[in-house]
């Protein structure tokens, strides 16, 4: 029997996959109920773009 070596590339995956997903969820939510306005992130964006980010 092998030491479970092969799992660790479907286990890292896994859970990078369960952050992504959960923070879009999250994000989505924020945006729908209005607790982060789309117009505070513009100009989080426009500043940002400014700098030469």
């Amino acid at each position: 029997m092998g030491n479970g070596w092969h799992e660790w590339p479907l286990m890292v995956f896994t859970v990078f996959g369960q952050c992504v997903v959960g923070g879009f969820i999250v994000l989505a939510l924020a945006l729908m109920t209005g607790s982060f306005p789309v117009s505070r992130s513009s100009e989080w964006w426009a500043a940002c773009s400014a700098c030469g980010y």
